[in-house]
């Protein structure tokens, strides 16, 4: 399923798309420097990250799937 486009995004759909990528159960703890999170858009756990960047996002696309 893709993250929306636009409106308020939360960490937990971020983190339920990333679960998705990795074919995981979700866990009740989760931050956005979890790898997981962060490989939906190909980011490294030094660089800083915006919600922002998640829109759009689809496990689907295997990380990086900003836009379509």
């Amino acid at each position: 399923m893709t993250l929306q486009y636009s409106g308020t995004i939360s960490l937990g759909q971020i983190h339920g798309e990333a679960q998705n990528l990795n074919a995981a159960p979700l866990t009740t703890l989760v931050s956005i420097s979890d790898f997981d999170v962060r490989d939906l858009i190909n980011k490294g756990l030094n660089v800083q990250v915006s919600f922002s960047e998640f829109y759009g996002v689809s496990y689907d696309t295997g990380g990086g799937g900003q836009e379509p």
